[in-house]
């Protein structure tokens, strides 16, 4: 048997021991994380938003929820990191329960005292387990880590995927570390996109760009994690449309930037402005959200030059600089790394998106 077969099937090696199964107590836990992240969905949607200040149990919330999604990645895929990260997880549930049945924070889903003390008990048993048990050290030993002729295999794979041989223009069917890039490119700017926000209601303030501003808006000054959707799906047609585009007038142009971006900027213009637009009259039409009717060169008040404008730059900033930057920088990690980080991330980002969005009436359930 040559060297490398024998690297391969050695557990010592970094692959994971298939010959071991991980056991019914680590498929338990996983069946307990499983539901921890119900739980804590679950609680995002019986509470509003100002009802969870930014404190210490928000942290605290924030982190169970995407530590437990992460922790069922890392033991199906039977990685080292799996152990610390399980016990890390499960000691942070364990004294967030004791807190509660001291009284020290309020119980989530009016939980009684005696049950948070009983999960406080059993996080901290299976979190011991995972801590010395022999089966876990020998079960858990995926590396996670690439070797350095693995990281040039796959940049080179993620450089080949975005060429093809007539043109830049034209994609392959994208597989899945393309849709989970753009799942987090999406959460990811739905959130920025709030801070962008803030950021041009605090040029308006200070009066370098005109405009008006609400300083008595709570969620847009106070809640800064409430996730914009609209921002996110705006990262998503720049990514799937005008992205490409940008390379398709680039391979036109021979090569040349300067025209291939201003023809870039122009397409980005009109596209910009036609979601502002669309937007407007479907979710703005009496003006409770927007008005630029007192601006110049504004359209029905849903639209303006001014916006557009900006608009239209970020859009070819982020096409020719942003993207690109952050494309080389998701490839940089293991594939199996960015996969524990999406459904972190992405878990994180429902929880969000069901507190400040989704709320329980007497007449049902209220989505928006």
């Amino acid at each position: 048997m040559s060297d490398e077969q024998t690297c391969v099937a050695t557990p010592a090696a970094g692959g994971p021991s298939r010959s071991m199964p991980l056991g019914p107590l680590a498929r338990a836990a996983q069946v307990g994380l499983v539901l921890a992240v119900l739980f804590w969905w679950g609680f995002a949607v019986l509470t509003s938003g100002p009802d969870l200040p930014y404190d210490l149990r928000a942290c605290s919330v924030f982190f169970q929820a995407a530590s437990s999604a992460a922790c069922i990645v890392l033991l199906q895929l039977r990685a080292r990191a799996a152990r610390p990260a399980v016990v890390l997880s499960l000691s942070a549930d364990a004294a967030f329960c004791a807190a509660t049945g001291l009284g020290l924070w309020p119980a989530p889903l009016g939980m009684a005292p005696w049950a948070s003390a009983a999960g406080a008990v059993v996080c901290l048993a299976v979190a011991l387990y995972f801590a010395g048990s022999r089966r876990m050290a020998a079960v858990l030993v995926r590396s996670l880590a690439r070797t350095p002729e693995q990281r040039a295999r796959q940049l080179a794979a993620a450089r080949m995927a975005d060429i093809h041989s007539k043109g830049r223009g034209r994609r392959r069917l994208r597989l899945w570390p393309w849709w989970r890039n753009l799942l987090i490119h999406f959460c990811a700017f739905s959130i920025l996109g709030h801070w962008a926000e803030m950021l041009f209601c605090q040029l308006i303030r200070l009066g370098i760009v005109a405009g008006s501003y609400d300083l008595s808006n709570y969620m847009l000054w106070n809640e800064w994690l409430y996730p914009f959707p609209a921002e996110g799906i705006a990262v998503v047609l720049i990514v799937v449309l005008l992205h490409p585009l940008a390379e398709w007038l680039l391979d036109r142009c021979g090569g040349r930037r300067v025209p291939a971006i201003a023809l870039s900027f122009l397409a980005n213009a009109l596209v910009c402005t036609s979601i502002d637009f669309t937007t407007g009259i479907t979710a703005n039409a009496d003006h409770h959200l927007w008005d630029y009717s007192d601006l110049p060169f504004n359209f029905m008040g849903q639209i303006c030059l001014q916006n557009s404008m900006v608009y239209s730059v970020a859009a070819t900033v982020f096409v020719w600089a942003v993207y690109p930057a952050m494309e080389r920088l998701v490839h940089r990690p293991p594939d199996e790394v960015m996969d524990v980080a999406f459904a972190g991330f992405v878990t994180f980002w429902i929880f969000l998106y069901l507190l400040y969005y989704v709320t329980i009436t007497p007449t049902g359930i209220v989505i928006g």
